[in-house]
């Protein structure tokens, strides 16, 4: 598995000044020698992390090569940005919009598109480099190239680490849930039902819910081991005032079937690990019923197409109104 170097803004210095070193040294370096160039050359070279940036530059595809090395159209693109021995901000945009598009940092997993969570989750560093590019998210989009790539990093394909952080939260999160029932029932003196909880996720992805449970004494009226159907949804951010999350036609689809038989779980603050922990110790609690506002209509292409996955978002004082 390749290392990537964080972004910092030092880092970046560093890869300005390796693509600087090799349009000096010509085609065909070798790459011993632009490294040990860009020491020496600039004003500050020799207190940068120079073989961090000559690692940016081949994995941002600015240089390409092994042993000899040579700039790419893209690294000739970022050379015409800029002039001086520090990156402009209009140089540092570029490398930031395509280094963190092919290599996601670990915050990436955390923010999960959420606009306002990216204070939450931005390392003083990260936050510096991107406040330094001047691609910071603000509303509108006067400024295109900044909006297109905030809007891009929601659905760039996820490295293999990022993939596996954003897993690990869905995967703590049902394990809360599936822990949650189990103690609920015994709690409530169904300890035969508490047995009998599954966590169906783990067996195929192809359910649409999560955890097969039981009502226990949590609906008056109902047979305590009448099964219940639970969607669970999770988040590394502590959701403040509003919870976020994305909800596909499938799970829709096995909510209307089921209807007072399905129910969604949602965590907040989720920490992996072990124990497994989240901001609260008890889910949020959402019904079917409760969202059916917030759930795309039929489009007007009818049976020729669908919608694939809706963004769900509510304000947390209002969920106790949406369930009466």
């Amino acid at each position: 598995m390749t290392t990537v170097p964080r972004f910092t803004p030092g880092r970046f210095t560093a890869l300005w000044l390796v693509l600087r070193s090799a349009a000096k040294l010509g085609e065909h370096i070798d790459s011993e020698e632009l490294v040990s160039f860009a020491r020496r050359d600039g004003l500050r070279s020799g207190g940068l992390p120079i073989k961090d940036g000559y690692q940016l530059a081949l994995l941002g595809g600015f240089l390409d090569g092994t042993k000899n090395v040579s700039l790419t159209d893209l690294g000739q693109l970022a050379l015409e940005r800029g002039t001086d021995d520090e990156p402009s901000s209009e140089v540092l945009r570029l490398f930031t919009s395509v280094l963190l598009l092919r290599h996601p940092p670990a915050w990436v997993a955390y923010w999960q598109g959420d606009p306002s969570s990216l204070d939450l989750v931005l390392p003083e560093q990260s936050r510096q480099l991107l406040d330094d590019a001047r691609v910071l998210p603000r509303a509108g989009t006067d400024d295109l190239e900044a909006w297109a790539l905030w809007d891009a990093l929601k659905e760039a394909p996820p490295s293999e680490v990022l993939a596996q952080q954003r897993k690990a939260i869905g995967d703590t999160a049902e394990q809360l849930s599936f822990l949650h029932e189990k103690q609920r029932l015994a709690r409530e003196g169904h300890p035969s039902l508490a047995a009998r909880v599954r966590w169906v996720a783990k067996e195929s992805p192809a359910y649409g819910f999560d955890i097969l449970s039981f009502r226990g004494d949590s609906n008056i009226g109902d047979a305590p081991h009448r099964a219940l159907a639970i969607e669970v949804k999770g988040q590394a951010v502590a959701s403040g005032q509003e919870i976020r999350f994305f909800l596909t036609r499938h799970e829709w689809q096995t909510a209307l079937s089921l209807k007072d038989q399905y129910l969604i779980h949602v965590w907040d603050g989720v920490r992996p690990g072990v124990p497994p922990g989240a901001i609260r110790t008890e889910p949020l609690l959402l019904s079917p019923e409760s969202l059916k506002g917030h759930i795309p209509g039929p489009p007007d292409c009818r049976e020729s197409c669908d919608w694939n996955s809706a963004f769900i978002e509510l304000q947390i004082s209002r969920m106790a109104e949406c369930e009466q």
